[in-house]
């Protein structure tokens, strides 16, 4: 069995771009458990992993950090809100929202609190580091830009409803969705809007940007391809139901699933619908892609790979199953963690 790659996997779908798993994934799969360790309540987030460490929220108020060769725990933060947020690590710390209002940034080794900054609501969407300065919504109906040493707000921008969306963010513009419908491109600098494009509903997905588009789900049962400069809609892609879940991109094709119960591979040009297949339950999850596979959590069915070309089902596994989190694919290691609060690494 080969070491897991040393790649940090850095917030969700691994970094802001959503670019997904590291190393070429065979079509084999996992073969054996390395180990499984029970937290104390349930997972509806997504691990992250840097170096030695795979860092896990729950809805009893922790983040674990977990030892990832021997499967042990390493520390354990507590706070006083459940954590729906999965957490985003910067240089040498970890930063997560709780249901309590609070963003925390945590020396990553140890667990020793840096900051603590008070929102007005749940902080469900990831924290999203750019530069020096930490990007957040929260449900408060606020947009943060936060000084990554102390926390301290460097601007805040009024959408007037929640924010569950994580942003994605680069060197000029952040976008991200909102509970009004609209999907915000800010100036990254100042909090400018820079333009503001509608859907029909809320929208709780979070956006990747691949191949001249920002592509998102909203619960007004359509996928969107949105133009990152003018706001103008591409082109959308009508489903059974609303779309929660976060939208993976690797190339000319994204892949998205729906609580209709359907995963979808789009061509990014064109909206054209390269395949979907029926996993069964609403799917929240977010996909993963990873060379040849992509990869998901679905509920009831475990952990499923697909070929990324024919949505075929290449392999199972019956570990892992979960309402909200992706696994973390690192080498030919697999981290898992699901609704009953187990964490799983198979090779």
């Amino acid at each position: 069995m080969q070491e897991a790659l040393n790649n940090p996997w850095t917030t969700l779908l691994r970094d802001s771009r959503r670019s997904g798993g590291y190393g070429q994934w065979t079509l084999q799969a996992p073969s054996k458990l390395l180990w499984k360790l029970r937290l104390d309540d349930s997972v509806r987030s997504s691990p992250v992993l840097d170096e030695d460490l795979l860092y896990v929220t729950s809805l009893d108020g922790a983040l674990h950090a977990i030892e990832v060769h021997a499967g042990q725990e390493a520390w354990k933060f507590q706070t006083s809100g459940s954590i729906h947020c999965t957490p985003s690590i910067c240089e040498n710390a970890v930063l997560f929202g709780n249901d309590s209002g609070s963003v925390f940034a945590l020396e990553r080794t140890k667990g020793r609190k840096i900051w603590e900054t008070l929102t007005g609501a749940e902080v469900w969407a990831s924290p999203v580091v750019l530069g020096r300065t930490v990007f957040v919504g929260s449900a408060d109906g606020r947009f943060y830009a936060l000084d990554v040493s102390n926390g301290k707000p460097r601007w805040t921008f009024e959408a007037g409803a929640r924010i569950y969306s994580t942003v994605y963010a680069n060197e000029s513009c952040l976008y991200f969705g909102c509970s009004n419908g609209k999907v915000y491109c800010l100036d990254s600098g100042s909090g400018k809007v820079m333009w503001a494009a509608e859907t029909g509903n809320g929208i709780d997905s979070s956006p990747a940007l691949a191949g001249g588009a920002v592509l998102i789900g909203s619960e007004d049962f359509s996928f969107y391809s949105i133009h990152p400069v003018s706001g103008k809609i591409q082109w959308k892609y009508a489903t059974g139901l609303g779309i929660s879940s976060s939208p993976a991109a690797d190339g000319n094709t994204v892949v998205v699933g729906g609580k209709d119960g359907f995963l979808y591979a789009f061509d990014i040009p064109s909206g054209r619908l390269n395949w979907k297949r029926r996993l069964g339950g609403a799917i929240t999850a977010p996909a993963v892609i990873a060379g040849e596979i992509v990869c998901i959590q679905s509920r009831g069915g475990g952990t499923q790979a697909l070929d990324v070309r024919t949505g075929k089902e290449i392999w199972r596994a019956r570990l892992g199953g979960s309402a909200q989190s992706c696994p973390v694919l690192n080498g030919n290691v697999i981290y898992l963690a699901d609704a009953q609060g187990m964490v799983y690494a198979l090779a």
